[in-house]
């Protein structure tokens, strides 16, 4: 642990380990909003490694990784240890601190792209952190074996009968979007459901 050390400045000449996540790229936040941002990195001088990262958002004396994107949180390399990754958040917290932020949001990815997400956020609990919601993510992986190969023969039926009526699918325009909702909420009342969706 002697070697870690946490910097908002990327060294050129230091090798990145942690796995990427488009919401918090520099380029990314920049295009999607004009806010302050924030960048810590956990750096192994010893190694000469970036072993994480985090992004923030600065809105007056709030932070959000990520502001208005998916989710965001902590960039990490995976064998990184929880002794590790509890330096590099406490580092963060109290950088933030120092600079009189006192809100601190994040939406963690799904445990999918990150498999260590599940860890960081019971390590956040223990540094005072609560979990306030829950999102829903659904994730459809794309590798070498077919979409039918992994879904259940209830889901290959409705597939299958889908196909025999012609359905199609398609992205829809903007400008679209309300007819679709109409034509999704008429069919849900029909059926005496409620519609779960704004």
């Amino acid at each position: 642990m002697k070697s870690l050390t946490v910097s908002n400045a990327l060294p050129e000449d230091f090798e990145t380990v942690y796995v990427k996540i488009l919401y918090n790229q520099p380029g990314f936040l920049s295009a999607n909003n004009g806010l302050p941002q924030l960048h810590f990195y956990l750096l192994d001088k010893e190694g000469r490694q970036v072993l994480g990262h985090i992004a923030f958002t600065r809105e007056e004396n709030e932070v959000v990784s990520p502001y208005k994107a998916p989710f965001g949180g902590f960039e990490l390399a995976s064998d990184l240890s929880n002794e590790a990754f509890l330096f590099f958040a406490a580092e963060v917290m109290r950088l933030l601190k120092e600079n009189h932020l006192r809100f601190v949001r994040m939406h963690l990815p799904p445990d999918v792209y990150l498999p260590a997400t599940g860890r960081v956020g019971h390590d956040l609990k223990a540094l005072g952190f609560q979990e306030k919601s829950r999102p829903v993510h659904h994730v459809l992986s794309v590798d070498e074996h077919s979409f039918e190969s992994k879904i259940t023969s209830m889901e290959k039926r409705k597939l299958k009968k889908a196909a025999a009526l012609n359905c199609a699918f398609s992205i829809e325009k903007r400008q679209d979007y309300a007819g679709v909702y109409e034509f999704i909420k008429s069919y849900r009342t029909a059926k005496g459901h409620e519609l779960s969706m704004s």
